[in-house]
């Protein structure tokens, strides 16, 4: 019967042919709506006879044996119908009571067919499928074998281990052994057939079993993998777009890198080949294989590549372009304008479909590409963002929050807001590195986390604590310093443990600190004074970058691919800055010693520790070498390093030849405020020198009148306090206790009192009240004799009650007006010529050294420079139990 409707079916259609070929002729009657109507007898026929082909297998059920069975299924499935689910149940029955009878090819052809059909066997089906196919696997043919496997996954089941592991064994035993680059070019130029009759596998077949290794996430061993690229190879001018993205996407899941050179230019080149025929998914997955595995392809591809994708970006959903965008910024590569504004516009257009997910991955995106989106798509990203809250991951709120820290795109209240609240949410999720990453994030910021978020991210912290790894540690350190309170003792004593176990760890395997530096970093940042350096951090979006496996592939400086040869793989990639598992490098030291001292931890064990490691043979950068030379001034004090020692005279010339270098170039521009309140003190008649550095640290200006010698002003603008506060931020407090414990008298002028006084004679009053008290009479005693009536003015109080709060410091820069002793409208203070003195002459010049007449004030703990940090007598032991608020807010400075 069935035969007959088939041939019934092919009249039919021979009819409607010679009908419509007759109209087209001109004699016909046949017109579109004779021919509807004849497709539509066709159509009703078709299904009458599908309905009756699934009734008589039901009648005949008990009549078929295995291959009967199987061949309906596989007629089921070529017609593309799938019966009813009363048909695909008696069919599983009958197909049960054969499976210990069935030979290899019905066992594939039956996996197929149920694939095909998307239909899922019973669980005692599939397990009894399973053992057949494990039992018989060593006399299976090679396309039977990874049909199995490719229905198994197909359908989400997984694979047994025993299964895989036949497979791979039956495998290898079917692919052709590897054979040099002339054999496999002269095996390629054959026809397909003589090709599949010598390699047994076609290229369809080849791509499927790759993709159901990459679906199972199962890396067959290096033997087969060996035989499989040399196969693939031979076998890629067959490839078509789908199975090369398939291919690219399947190495990438694996971290499978080929070490096959040849493998990777025929890839190329089959891609140029048929490169107009991919699909949007296809080139997006092909980018994405690429960044999965660390590798650059030749230029010539990826430029081929981005222009058919910016050629079909209007057919992007939102999933491709994450992805696609994701992609570039994992490989550190700009995209070209053409490609990234056609994403960014089809971005745009399906805004409503953006998910959490896709939010965090573009803003950690755009951020690793060092582009700052436009108002319009910030906008977008907000909106969705706010949207979608409830959604959001703790990884996700980590991303978002980290892009926004490294564009400097402060997120506004509300979103703030939402953020912070879906972090306590989702605080269980959140790993060490998230931790590290939200800390950095609001630092970054200058914003302190809103209490409930402060509190439930210390509690994780310290639930999590034995999992953090030196760079996490470091990097808390440094965003608490940053911002300069918040930090609970508890908290301070187990990261100072962790860090400590780090150190001993340290001392038994020495080669885990690195003395070779990674070229590939994220730029660290420098404050006003050179006081701060920021963590490098790694990517936000996803976890850290790890380095590539040893025999990967990388792109040459020709533009080909090339093998990265094992002994370089360890030198320049598994030692590199950025700290890989439980191994300190010179950025987490330098930045740990910086934190402790800015929170007043230069007592601590840790602290004393940490600087003996900076004496071992390191490399360091630019900044690290500001920072130490900024800590080592910071604890000596005026009196000499006799607390902190330089054991490398080199290491020590060259941080403080670059602090000069870098303060040099900081002086050499000034804000509008600085320039305003220079005016105003060459009104009021006071004398003074811009842009001086005492130690490591700039000031805005150094007072020259008499009597105020020992004075310095600070312009401090937003920068330098917590956002929207009027609290000094950390580095600001390391900077007024360090010049304070100089001898200094430092006096804050900030711009939110500035900004208020409207007039020349209010800002004139102003600085008269925070200058005055500073004023010291230095005439000789005569002339304080014959002057009777005149009191001699006491010396000023200490800087810390006087002056306002300030902070971190402002960008100074020369070119402000110098202070002249011009005569101002009233005597304010006693006018003379002006006495300029350099403080940049000596890096650690008091102003005792520069004129006899200024006492400087001593701090009130003691002798020498050490005041609150280190006020105790040479030689004495540190303290031990001092811990927490930073240096400005203990007193004694």
């Amino acid at each position: 019967a069935g035969y007959g409707r088939k041939a019934g079916y092919g009249a039919a259609a021979g009819g409607i042919a010679a009908a419509v070929g007759g109209g087209s002729g001109g004699g016909g009657d046949t017109g579109p709506r004779r021919i509807a109507s004849m497709l539509k007898i066709v159509a009703k026929d078709y299904q009458s006879a599908i309905k009756s082909l699934e009734t008589q297998t039901l009648a005949n059920i008990d009549k078929m044996n295995g291959n009967s069975t199987v061949n309906a299924l596989w007629a089921f499935a070529k017609i593309k119908h799938h019966p009813t689910s009363k048909v695909m149940r008696a069919l599983e029955r009958r197909l049960g009571r054969f499976t210990t009878r069935l030979n290899g090819q019905a066992v594939a052809t039956a996996m197929w067919a149920f694939a095909s059909m998307s239909h899922v066997p019973s669980g005692k089906l599939l397990k009894a499928i399973g053992t057949r196919t494990t039992k018989m696997m060593g006399s299976l043919a090679a396309q039977n074998a990874i049909s199995i496997i490719w229905a198994l996954v197909r359908l989400d089941a997984m694979p047994p281990r025993e299964l895989l592991e036949a497979a791979d064994s039956r495998i290898y035993a079917l692919l052709p052994p590897v054979l040099p680059a002339a054999r496999v070019r002269q095996i390629s130029d054959q026809s397909p057939e003589n090709l599949r009759n010598e390699r047994g596998v076609s290229a369809k077949a080849a791509a499927n079993l790759l993709w159901a290794w990459a679906k199972v996430e199962h890396l067959p061993p290096p033997g087969v993998r060996a035989r499989m690229e040399h196969h693939v190879e031979s076998l890629l001018g067959e490839f078509q777009p789908k199975h090369l993205a398939n291919l690219m996407w399947a190495f990438a899941r694996l971290g499978w890198s080929p070490f096959r050179e040849s493998l990777l230019k025929a890839l190329e080149k089959r891609t140029l080949t048929v490169i107009t025929s991919f699909e949007t998914k296809g080139i997006v997955n092909m980018f994405w294989a690429f960044s999965r595995l660390n590798m650059r392809a030749p230029r010539s591809l990826m430029v081929a590549l981005q222009d058919q994708l910016a050629s079909q970006a209007h057919t992007c959903n939102a999933q491709d372009i994450s992805n696609a965008i994701y992609s570039f910024a994992k490989l550190a590569q700009t995209p070209t304008e053409a490609l990234f504004g056609a994403l960014r516009d089809r971005m745009m257009q399906l805004s409503s479909s953006l998910k959490p997910q896709m939010i965090s991955n573009l803003m950690w995106s755009f951020a690793r590409l060092e582009y700052v989106p436009t108002r319009e798509e910030n906008k977008i990203f907000k909106e969705a963002a706010e949207a979608r809250m409830d959604d959001f991951t703790a990884q996700a709120v980590g991303n978002t929050l980290w892009a926004y820290a490294t564009l400097l795109l402060r997120p506004t209240r509300r979103l703030t807001h939402l953020l912070s609240n879906q972090g306590v949410k989702t605080i269980k999720e959140f790993t060490p590195q998230n931790l590290a990453f939200t800390y950095w994030s609001f630092a970054k910021l200058l914003i302190e986390p809103p209490a409930p978020l402060a509190r439930a991210l210390q509690k994780r912290s310290l639930d999590t604590m034995r999992h953090f790894n030196p760079r996490a540690c470091a990097t808390m350190l440094w965003a608490f310093a940053r911002i300069g309170r918040g930090l609970s003792k508890k908290l301070a004593l187990s990261l100072e443990r962790r860090l400590e176990i780090f150190i001993e760890d340290l001392k038994q395997d020495r080669p885990a600190l690195s003395p070779i530096r990674n070229s590939v970093i994220v730029s660290p940042e420098i404050s006003g004074e050179i006081s701060l350096v920021s963590a490098d951090l790694e990517r936000v979006g996803d976890t850290p970058s790890t380095p590539p496996r040893k025999g990967g592939w990388y792109q040459s400086e020709e533009g080909g691919y090339g093998l990265v040869d094992p002994v370089a793989t360890d030198r320049k990639i598994h030692e590199p800055r950025v700290a890989a598992g439980g191994h300190l490098n010179s950025q987490d030291i330098s930045n740990s010693l910086w934190a402790l001292a800015v929170l007043g931890r230069t007592d601590s064990k840790l602290f004393y520790r940490l600087w003996d490691l900076t004496q071992s043979r390191m490399v360091w950068d630019s900044k690290e070498l500001v920072q130490l030379y900024e800590v080592y001034n910071f604890v000596a004090g005026d009196e000499g390093g006799h607390l902190l020692q330089w054991k490398l005279e080199s290491t020590r010339r060259a941080a403080r030849e670059e602090c000069a270098r870098l303060q040099a170039q900081e002086m050499q521009t000034t804000s509008l405020l600085h320039n305003n309140v220079s005016e105003v003190l060459t009104k009021m008649g006071i004398s003074f020198e811009n842009e001086g550095r005492i130690g490591t640290w700039t000031v805005d200006m150094h007072l020259t009148t008499p009597g105020l010698e020992h004075v310095l002003i600070e312009v401090d603008g937003p920068c330098h306090f917590l956002y929207n506060t009027s609290i000094p931020n950390g580095p600001t407090a390391l900077k007024r206790k360090a010049i304070d414990d100089l001898g200094w008298t430092l006096v804050s002028v900030p711009f939110f009192d500035w900004g208020q006084l409207r007039d020349l004679r209010s800002k004139r009053e102003y600085l008269h009240k925070l200058i005055m008290p500073h004023y010291t009479d230095h005439r000789p005693s005569k002339t304080r004799n014959r002057a009777k009536n005149s009191t001699p003015t006491r010396r000023a109080p200490s800087p810390s009650s006087s002056s306002s709060s300030s902070s971190d410091s402002s960008s100074s820069h020369p070119g402000a007006p110098r202070g002249s002793g011009a005569t101002p409208p009233r005597p304010e203070i006693p006018r003379r010529s002006p006495a300029v003195v350099s403080i940049s002459r000596n890096l650690r010049q008091s102003p005792s050294a520069q004129s006899p007449r200024a006492s400087p004030r001593r701090s009130a703990k003691g002798g020498g420079g050490g005041g609150a940090v280190h006020g105790r007598e040479r030689g004495s032991p540190p303290p031990s139990e001092r811990w927490g608020t930073p240096p400005s807010d203990r007193g004694g400075g």
